[in-house]
């Protein structure tokens, strides 16, 4: 049995993704702004000290949904870091 079948890959993850980074670069970036610009207000939305308990498992969840959906699209963690990082 093969290791790197039970360890995920980047290159995995693009293969399985909606949209190629490489076919469709301009549609590509355009949904990984929106989401990342969306995940972003979640979790500056967590942060804030002022939200109820209810409102932060919400917005934790919320966050949770957003992340799978970045999956679907093949925006990883290196992608939303760079886009805080360039933004």
């Amino acid at each position: 049995m093969d290791l790197n079948d039970f360890i995920p890959t980047i290159k995995k993850q693009e293969q399985n993704s909606v949209i190629q980074k490489d076919t469709d670069g301009a549609k590509y970036d355009a949904i990984a702004a929106k989401l990342c610009e969306k995940r972003k207000g979640f979790e500056d939305h967590l942060i804030s000290t002022e939200i109820s308990q209810v409102d932060r498992e919400e917005t934790s969840i919320e966050l949770m949904r957003l992340k799978d959906s970045m999956r679907v699209f093949g925006v990883n963690e290196i992608d939303y870091q760079a886009y805080l990082a360039y933004r």
